[in-house]
């Protein structure tokens, strides 16, 4: 099979099995683009991003935060949208927390970015600390709320924020 690729976007295939054993083919279009200032046009990245064949993690696979996931998945009903980056301070001015926001089409998502805190006990429970102030900060799992508690040496006690267990505390 040849694919005729007439854009200067990466093109893939692969083929894949469903649980009933019917065959798939799947297609990967995969476009890197630049963020555009408000008003300019959004336009290709000069260098794009390979497909990605196998996840990669920012550390150890199912304790670390995903960076990239692969690229084929037999269904997909719309694109995706990735953000790598990192949330900045307004003017640079150091700042406790933060809103990022991303828009593509009709697509719109935003989230607070909030500096560092640590868990301290006292004396009417635990609580976070305030958050530490930060001109930059990365977007990435493996900074947001969640994390593993495995401070005991009894593994059966160990506990997981399953929604990030990635995150911190």
């Amino acid at each position: 099979m040849n694919i005729i690729n007439a854009t200067r976007m990466v093109v893939g295939f692969n083929m894949g099995l469903e649980p009933s054993g019917r065959e798939l083919l799947v297609v990967v279009i995969k476009g890197t683009f630049v963020l555009p200032k408000p008003g300019e046009p959004v336009r290709l990245h000069d260098e794009q991003l390979p497909l990605v064949m196998a996840d990669t993690f920012t550390g150890e696979p199912g304790r670390s935060a995903p960076v990239h996931e692969i690229d084929f998945a037999p269904r997909k009903h719309q694109c995706d949208v990735l953000l790598v980056g990192s949330a900045y301070a307004p003017a640079g001015q150091a700042v406790t927390r933060t809103q990022v926001s991303l828009s593509v089409g009709t697509m719109s998502k935003s989230c607070d970015v909030v500096g560092p805190r640590v868990w301290e006990a006292g004396v009417t429970g635990i609580h976070a600390s305030p958050p530490q102030a930060f001109t930059r900060l990365p977007i990435s799992y493996d900074v947001a709320f969640g994390g593993v508690d495995d401070a005991s040496s009894d593994p059966a006690e160990h506990d997981a924020f399953m929604l990030n267990p990635a995150g911190r505390g």
